[in-house]
């Protein structure tokens, strides 16, 4: 949302953001007003620096931990406490709206910001959702992933806390919650929805959902990704050392390309780098009979590095293409694995930038923001997808001709390090294609141009104020 909001603020608006600290001079950079949301949540669980603080505190209180390593597994705790958490957001956030006093109220979508869309409904603000997956078809399918259907409806209509607020929240606020919402993962009615992929592009709906959605009279803007103009974009998800780190890195790919030397970028983005413990570094998928297998973020991160060593390793720093690959924030991330002369391994990336400068070939484990930001700069692409919808955007590069994927390995128990080997091999294999293959290019060139006419932050801008 900081490009949408630095528009606005450009052209006059006044732009406020109820948000956490240690966004603060990302929000104020934009022209925007920071409010704390300490300052309008009384409880100490609200003191926190992530969005997922208070649910993940609640989950944590109640026992609640993911019963595996996929997306599903992930947010079923945080949902079976969502509305503990709404009932303890509500007020706080309707006195925020009473002292801005909005004319219009935009919101993230996601599990996260769920008090936002309901306090405007009780004020009679409209309200602008912010959908930064592939459409409401991605979020349907990839939020439970993992889970069934009966498991998940079983959970959260067999958990009490979450049945008796979400009869409180009705009695108190009349907002007509149900136990559980049907079908699972519709989106909350907004006045309009803005989804930051092209309609093309989305992941399509099951026949049920999209009924659902027409029954209701939802509405999809599809501006593509929302990227700033100039230099510097921000986003959340960038690791933390972006901002140390990126003026060198950015001036080395910048040299190298002035020079004619081509340019291989690689990140596997914050959550398999992350300290979580089903989806981060050392978590690993689980069996049927519940004992963990395949291979760690670890072993998936490292082997996918090594496999763009081993294709593009020079021994020198001036010779072969130059090798940017992002270690997120781990001290430890290349740990017994050594990167050639000719590759920088910085913390962090300012990884829009960098794809504007020019990369010829991008590694990435397909999330979202980092599969768009790729392709509206036509740029191809090797993914190694971790869990949820990575998966399906790496399928989506093999379809849309824009590059190849490399599955992640579903490794016996005890055999991790024959699968990661194997991997690194398939890695470097389909890097080397990619690196030089004419169509991949032409498809990313394609993608961009198709990407770029979906209107991006103007027509975000515009969706807001109409």
């Amino acid at each position: 949302s900081f490009p949408v909001a630095r528009l606005l603020a450009s052209r006059g608006h006044e732009v406020h953001y109820l948000t956490h600290a240690a966004l603060r001079a990302a929000v104020e950079s934009t022209g925007a007003v920071f409010h704390s949301f300490a300052d309008y949540h009384a409880d100490e669980r609200f003191a926190v620096e992530s969005s997922t603080g208070i649910l993940a505190g609640l989950a944590k209180e109640h026992g609640l931990k993911p019963a595996g390593s996929n997306t599903g597994h992930a947010l079923l705790p945080l949902f079976m406490v969502s509305n503990v958490a709404l009932e303890l957001q509500l007020p706080g956030t309707l006195r925020f709206i009473d002292e801005v006093k909005p004319d219009v109220l935009v919101y993230d979508a996601m599990l996260f910001c769920r008090d936002a869309l309901f306090a405007a409904r009780l004020r009679g603000v409209p309200a602008v959702s912010l959908l930064t997956v592939a459409g409401p078809g991605c979020y349907a399918d990839h939020m439970t992933a993992g889970v069934s259907e009966e498991a998940w409806v079983a959970s959260m209509q067999g958990f009490a806390p979450h049945v008796e607020a979400t009869g409180r929240l009705n009695a108190t606020y009349g907002l007509g919650l149900a136990v559980v919402e049907r079908p699972l993962m519709m989106l909350e009615r907004a006045r309009v929805h803005l989804v930051t992929t092209s309609e093309s592009l989305q992941d399509p709906m099951g026949p049920e959902l999209a009924q659902a959605y027409a029954g209701q009279g939802a509405e999809f803007v599809y501006v593509g990704p929302l990227l700033e103009e100039d230099e510097g974009s921000l986003r959340l998800g960038m690791s933390k050392g972006a901002d140390a780190s990126g003026a060198s890195v950015l001036a080395a790919a910048r040299a190298a390309r002035a020079a004619g030397r081509r340019v291989v970028l690689a990140s596997m983005g914050t959550v398999l780098t992350s300290d979580l413990p089903s989806t981060g570094w050392t978590g690993r998928a689980q069996g049927a009979n519940g004992e963990p297998r395949g291979l760690s973020g670890k072993e998936l991160c490292q082997a996918a590095w090594g496999g763009i060593f081993d294709a593009f390793g020079a021994a020198s720093e001036d010779e072969g293409p130059l090798v940017i690959v992002g270690l997120a924030n781990r001290t430890d991330a290349l740990d017994g694995l050594m990167a050639p002369p000719n590759a920088l391994c910085p913390m962090g990336l300012p990884q829009v930038d960098l794809l504007r400068s020019g990369v010829d070939l991008f590694l990435t484990h397909g999330g979202q923001n980092s599969f768009m930001e790729a392709m509206s700069h036509g740029t191809p692409v090797v993914v190694c997808p971790g869990f949820g919808d990575q998966v399906v955007n790496a399928a989506k590069a093999e379809a849309l001709g824009v590059g190849l994927q490399v599955p992640r390995p579903d490794a016996e128990p005890g055999h991790a390090a024959e699968a990661a080997a194997a991997y690194r091999g398939a890695v470097r294999q389909a890097a080397a294609a990619v690196f030089s293959g004419e169509a991949f290019r032409q498809a990313a060139r394609r993608t961009s141009t198709e990407l770029r006419e979906a209107g991006g932050v103007p027509r975000a801008v515009r969706a807001i104020l109409e």
